[in-house]
């Protein structure tokens, strides 16, 4: 298994549904999976989360795809608690926009210019939703 490190945050790229098993009963105290597109969810491991963060851009070249994610879930599933919408952003406007044209409570969360370097202050943001 190809594992990496940063910050004491373990993370296993491309983890297959069969190894999600063994990585729950690592003893962590917090695991989060990343999904990937609509395309690529496992919608029954999704749903036994106990958090549902669906996080996407507001770029011009993704929103549509975005606002096309919120209507499958909100047709699809019944929305219970746990669920929350996230969304990058560079522009303040253009989140207030597209906050109120949705139905369900959207929160925007930091615009990270290259993901590939993360800081120890990005994490903070994660403590928000975990606790």
């Amino acid at each position: 298994r190809t594992c990496f490190s940063i910050y004491h945050v373990d993370y296993y790229p491309a983890v297959l549904p069969e190894e999600l098993p063994s990585l729950y009963n690592q003893g962590y105290q917090y695991l989060i999976l990343d999904m990937g597109s609509r395309d690529e969810l496992n919608l029954q491991e999704f749903l036994r989360c106990d958090r549902k963060l669906i996080i996407g851009s507001l770029a011009p070249w993704k929103l549509r795809q975005y606002r096309e994610f919120f209507s499958y879930i909100n047709h699809s599933i019944n929305l219970g608690e746990g669920f929350c919408y996230l969304t990058q952003s560079e522009s303040p406007k253009q989140f207030r926009e597209f906050s109120g044209s949705c139905r369900n409570p959207v929160r925007s969360v930091p615009f990270l210019q290259n993901p590939f370097q993360i800081k120890k202050e990005h994490f903070s943001v994660l403590q928000d939703f975990l606790s």
